[in-house]
């Protein structure tokens, strides 16, 4: 708890704080939005930081616009008229000093957090890729300056500033994103409450602080609130909703002797329970816990980096100085000068810093067409490298809504005067089944008026409904206490239903049962054929849910896929981890709040539209919508904006290296640089412009449609009663 964090977006940070009482940052980023709005994410206003780019924008356009005057008259000799020397020199004079002035509200916005980025690692003692930033800006600002004073030789001031822009935009982006999913985190502690109910030895109730809870103690817990901690129950039943840990809409019921995770939220009537932990060592602190520590793993591109950097900033420092002392023992003080400078401004990384970024952008252009949020830039990268696929099962594949599947009655019994009874008590509840019963019978109006009474996890009775007594609704235990008689054919057919895994409610009437109802969920109709067309781009496809492990099976045959049932958050992230070591790179699709641990824990999260916040911010990628189809689209972008930004390093590496080596032998004059640096980046940009598909509408021309496909199966909803 004391380790240092990130100052902006808490994210925790390796080693001790060496910084003294100076605060920290995870990224230039943070540092850079922590310094517009000086405060932390909480109550970070976007107005002062997207102003301060805002600036820095409008002025680097002015001083692009500048130097390109400035480079036709350096590439094209278009001749001055006579008598218009003296004019001529003064405009290119005036060009210079308005480059170089409006420049400088450039450094002053951006370049101080670039700065105090670079100073922060080497008092740690490491280097970052800030640090080349850095001296590639910083080059380009004083050798710039040196021709402005001077009146004679190239400026660079452009690079400088475009350098600035973009780092810092893509970098600010990258914080506020890390920043909300912490927020999130935050947001989910404060369910918890602040006070809580106690029974004392002598019987009484008494409030107590969160904190001050003990295992032993005896907890009180009305309908409405969520459980304070881990604990079992001492007086039950009671009905609990732990759709936080298992992604299941139904209510389940808790006997006397059974645990209670902390986090989850009582249905129905009061819940008494002993603490068997501490609140901060409850499931879902542990849950937070788990989450914080997947989200503060460092980024693959980050530690490519930070090893990049590690080596090359010293190794261009070095040979700047070589080929400075080189060429000014050869040629003289201000050839070594000019050399070393150049191999400074060749290194800066200009088409390596947007090689990556512009691909990208490029690509969530279609991304935002297709109502896709991509919150990661490597996330299409990781995509294109993911071997296996897991899908949570609820309100991914499934629309999350309960519906009346079957129904199944004794040879004796009128179908319609079975329904009349069941929507008579049905009508005075709220409970996901009996909603299920009124939605399917709309037309049904109970003749009956009847004083039902509800037993918690269990069901529903009257003791009269017109001409009929003791008429009960709910599970097949609830009619075994009441000593209800069970035909054997009609008990037959209900057993087998219960060894099915099937979601069931049985309906009885004087002492005997008289049918049952089976529920279900209905599939997604785009979730068959989506996972088909899957199934052809990646090796393993997985379905883990928490439901029972009867309908899992079921799931699997229907789909063609594999599945497990019974999975707690903890299980899906070992069977990830198990996946990643046999296949590569896995992929999490899923929508609820227990999903987050493994979307924040998978090489790519994907989380659909109707997630929980926290599940929105733990992702890589984010569906605002429910449209599986989407997902196979999805991929093939990805592999083909993976394969745009190879072939943009590959082509800004050979420039870096190339440049460097020319620049060192003495090759490079400044305005070749310059045309080389244009080149460079032009040869980027030009790439990073195929993704863009011929057609109108990027998501059609890529995706092929998948309405051809086999309707889906329905399947069977949440735990029989």
């Amino acid at each position: 708890m004391n380790s240092p964090a990130c100052r902006y977006c808490g994210f925790p940070l390796p080693g001790p704080n060496r910084d003294g009482p100076q605060p920290r940052f995870c990224c230039l980023g943070c540092r850079f939005a922590f310094a517009a709005s000086r405060t932390d994410a909480a109550g970070a206003g976007p107005v002062l930081v997207l102003a301060k780019l805002g600036v820095a924008v409008f002025l680097t356009l002015n001083v692009v616009m500048f130097s390109m005057v400035l480079w036709s008259s350096d590439v094209y000799d278009a001749g001055v008229a006579p008598g218009q020397e003296p004019l001529s020199r003064v405009l290119n004079s005036l060009w210079r000093w308005l480059c170089g002035l409006l420049a400088l509200p450039v450094l002053w916005l951006l370049g101080g957090a670039v700065v105090e980025q670079t100073l922060s690692g080497l008092r740690q003692g490491r280097w970052s890729m800030d640090g080349l930033l850095l001296v590639g800006i910083v080059a380009a600002y004083v050798s710039s300056w040196v021709a402005v004073v001077r009146e004679e030789g190239p400026i660079y001031f452009e690079v400088g500033c475009v350098v600035l822009v973009l780092v810092t935009l893509g970098r600010w982006l990258e914080a506020r994103g890390r920043a909300q999913a912490t927020a999130a985190l935050a947001a989910l502690d404060r369910l918890m409450p602040d006070r809580v109910r106690r029974r004392n030895p002598q019987g009484e109730e008494e409030w107590l602080p969160l904190d001050a809870v003990a295992p032993g103690d005896e907890l009180i817990v009305l309908p409405g609130e969520r459980v304070p901690t881990d604990g079992e129950v001492i007086d039950g039943p009671a009905t609990v909703d732990e759709r936080l840990f298992t992604g299941e809409s139904s209510p389940i019921s808790k006997e006397v002797g059974e645990r209670v995770a902390g986090g989850v939220t009582v249905v129905e009537t009061p819940l008494y329970l002993r603490a068997t932990t501490l609140p901060a060592a409850s499931s879902l602190r542990r849950y937070l816990d788990l989450v914080r520590g997947v989200l503060a793993q460092p980024g693959r591109w980050q530690r490519r980096a930070e090893r990049l950097a590690a080596w090359l900033l010293p190794a261009v420092v070095a040979v700047a100085l070589g080929a400075m002392i080189w060429h000014g023992l050869r040629s003289g003080p201000n050839a070594g000068i000019l050399a070393g400078l150049a191999v400074l401004l060749i290194a800066c990384p200009c088409a390596l810093g947007i090689a990556t970024p512009l691909a990208v952008w490029n690509a969530v252009g279609q991304l935002a067409q297709r109502q896709v949020l991509l919150r990661d830039p490597d996330g299409l990268e990781r995509l294109a490298e993911v071997r296996s696929i897991v899908l949570d099962k609820t309100g991914t594949l499934t629309t999350g809504e309960v519906r009346l599947r079957d129904e199944t009655y004794a040879a004796e019994v009128d179908a319609e005067e079975a329904r009349r009874l069941a929507a008579c008590l049905a009508a005075r509840s709220t409970h996901p089944l009996a909603l299920a019963l009124q939605n399917a019978w709309p037309a049904c109006q109970p003749p009956y008026h009847a004083a039902v009474r509800t037993a918690p996890g269990r069901g529903l009775a009257a003791e009269r409904c017109g001409t009929y007594t003791d008429v009960r609704l709910g599970s097949k235990r609830f009619l075994e206490e009441a000593g209800t008689q069970i035909p054997p054919a009609l008990g037959v057919q209900l057993q087998a239903a219960i060894e099915r895994g099937e979601m069931l409610s049985c309906l009885a009437w004087d002492g005997k049962l008289r049918g049952f109802f089976t529920f279900a969920e209905e599939l997604r109709a785009e979730a068959a054929p989506a996972l088909a067309a899957l199934r052809t781009m990646v090796e393993r496809i997985e379905i883990l849910s928490g439901d029972l492990p009867q309908r899992a099976a079921r799931l699997a045959a229907a789909l063609g896929v594999a599945a497990r049932g019974d999975q707690t958050p903890e299980d899906k992230l070992a069977r990830l981890r198990a996946l990643h070591e046999r296949y590569g790179a896995v992929a999490m699709v899923g929508d609820g709040l227990n999903d987050a641990p493994a979307l924040a824990a998978a090489d790519v999260g994907i989380a659909l539209g109707c997630g929980a916040d926290l599940t929105r911010d733990t992702a890589t990628i984010c569906l605002l919508h429910n449209d599986l189809a989407t997902l196979p689209w999805l991929w093939r972008l990805a592999r083909r904006t993976t394969r745009v930004i190879r072939q943009n390093l590959f082509w800004a590496i050979i420039y870096n290296v190339l440049g460097v080596g020319l620049a060192a032998c003495g090759w490079l004059n400044p305005v070749w640089a310059a045309t080389a640096m244009v080149a460079s980046s032009a040869c980027v940009i030009g790439n990073s412009l195929r993704l863009a598909p011929p057609s109108a509408n990027p998501a059609e021309a890529d995706s092929p449609p998948l309405a051809d496909a086999a309707p889906a199966p329905r399947l069977e909803a949440t735990r029989a009663g």
